[in-house]
């Protein structure tokens, strides 16, 4: 810790999101590939089923709002995975 600054001065946040799978998985069909390259990155899409990418919008979307990011720009945030294949 600084000197002279406390923990309460850094504005802790948490969000969270729950997303249903069958739901996101008809919004991406009417959405099609451009609302998969307007959610994700390329390396976020590949090779990932419809739970993953269910998950990986629900995290993107807590970050958002934990982060009281706008909206917007989906590829602000990049969700990563460990070589074992876990978010």
């Amino acid at each position: 810790m600084i000197e002279g600054e406390r923990l309460d001065n850094y504005g802790v946040r948490t969000g969270v999101e729950i997303v249903v799978v069958e739901d996101f998985r008809r919004f991406l069909e009417r959405g099609g590939e451009a609302m998969r390259s307007r959610l994700f990155f390329p390396v976020e899409v590949a090779g990932a089923d419809v739970e993953s990418l269910a998950g990986m919008f629900a995290a993107k979307e807590a970050a958002f709002k934990a982060l009281e990011l706008p909206l917007r720009d989906w590829h602000v945030l990049e969700i990563g995975h460990e070589p074992s294949g876990r978010s």
